[in-house]
């Protein structure tokens, strides 16, 4: 049945940018890190300095952001399919529950946004060796700065596509979106408010350095994204559909 679900999203998503979104956010960071490199490669690459470490950095400030804009922006595609489709009747006459037709759209959600982080992780690597960093690549950290920030990512996926689920307007979730985008670029120089979702992604930086700890900050998401997408399968089965 999940299959079936996932099948038919994958169908309907042929004739929408969420394809062309999913490549385009991680090979912009990349190439813009690229650029940057191009233009100051002499001020970023010094003697003795930590030549991956810093690139991850450079690459973990854009990257975060471009997460969390691209959760915003595909959960309201793939909610704005059904609604703009007023699919939700058809969808539910048919022998399917309701909490596993939301739960098998988020993990399209998530397997969209899992591709776009293993492609910011081989990016790294291709961006680092390219700029004649090797030959010992630490792939744990280049390869992290992908998947690290996506699983820490767990709770604002949900909670964004939870509310997408809920309201027709896509205004709503598309502002709640980018608040969220403006706060994590703050929210790393704030301990206080390390408990924000938006915070997670931030602090899984794979760093060895400061507040980042990844193993800690996956964790949490992983555990705080299922509490919440639990919670909003079950709100929304209550829900009439309409």
């Amino acid at each position: 049945m999940m299959g079936r679900i996932l099948s038919a999203d994958r169908l309907k998503a042929k004739r929408t940018w969420i394809g062309t979104l999913v490549v385009l956010g991680p090979l912009g960071v990349i190439s813009l890190q690229a650029v940057n490199y191009g233009l100051r490669y002499d001020f970023l690459v010094t003697p003795g300095s930590d030549v991956w470490g810093d690139l991850v950095r450079n690459i973990h400030q854009i990257l975060v952001p471009t997460l969390l804009l691209g959760i915003t922006l595909l959960a309201s595609m793939l909610a704005g399919l059904e609604h703009q489709a007023q699919a939700w009747k058809l969808m539910f006459a048919l022998p399917v529950s309701k909490v596993h037709a939301y739960v098998g759209k988020f993990l399209r959600l998530a397997v969209l946004l899992l591709i776009s982080a293993a492609l910011a992780g081989i990016g790294t690597v291709l961006l680092g060796v390219s700029l004649g960093f090797g030959p010992e690549i630490p792939w744990v950290m280049t390869l992290g700065e992908g998947y690290f920030p996506y699983l820490a990512a767990f709770p604002v996926m949900a909670l964004q596509f939870w509310v997408s689920m809920l309201v027709r307007n896509q205004a709503f979730p598309m502002t709640l979106g980018i608040i969220g985008v403006m706060m994590s670029t703050s929210l790393s120089f704030n301990t206080s408010l390390d408990w924000v979702p938006w915070a997670y992604p931030v602090l899984a930086a794979p760093l060895e350095a400061g507040r980042y700890n990844p193993e800690k900050w996956i964790a949490v998401g992983l555990v705080v994204g299922v509490v919440v997408l639990w919670i909003g399968a079950l709100h929304f089965a209550k829900r009439d559909v309409k």
